[in-house]
């Protein structure tokens, strides 16, 4: 109960983080998702059920406290958790690729199915002139920041204090 509750305790902080300090670090109009990279992190530690179920948990409460549109952000965290998870499960969780490519594809993941329910919901946002350009900048600024962050999470989640109680 302890590790769970540390474990909601970090996201409920990046969510505080994301909105207060992230800003102030874009890139090219793309700040790093510290939310996605902790449940891709999840995901390929845990295993695709675990990455669903912190993707919707911790999506719901991104959106409920940031989002406009409640349930998008959700759907895109939970198919980036399970997404991570398969590749996880796959490969070795302690390459240091893995993560890269997870956050990468998750990255691809929750922005497309941003763009989709916008456009349903009446936004004109441009797949080619928008959308793809952000996605290039959000992958590699995230992917470029996943190892780094991965170590230290791994680090916690093996012998720290996020370890699993035996």
């Amino acid at each position: 109960m302890k590790r769970k509750f540390t474990l909601f305790f970090i996201a409920c902080c990046i969510i505080i983080l994301s909105e207060t300090w992230l800003p102030h670090i874009r890139i090219c109009g793309v700040q790093p998702d510290l939310l996605l990279l902790y449940i891709v992190f999840l995901g390929v530690l845990e295993g695709p059920v675990y990455g669903g179920i912190a993707g919707g948990i911790l999506g719901l409460l991104s959106d409920v406290m940031i989002g406009q549109y409640i349930g998008l952000g959700m759907l895109g965290r939970i198919l980036a958790g399970i997404v991570a998870g398969y590749l996880g499960e796959k490969f070795y969780r302690d390459n240091y690729w893995i993560p890269i490519a997870a956050t990468v594809l998750a990255v691809a993941i929750t922005e497309i199915i941003f763009w989709f329910g916008a456009n349903l919901l009446g936004w004109q946002l441009s797949l080619w002139g928008y959308t793809l350009p952000y996605i290039l900048v959000a992958s590699l600024y995230n992917g470029i920041l996943a190892p780094f962050l991965y170590v230290l999470f791994y680090f916690c989640y093996e012998n720290g204090w996020l370890k699993k109680p035996m």
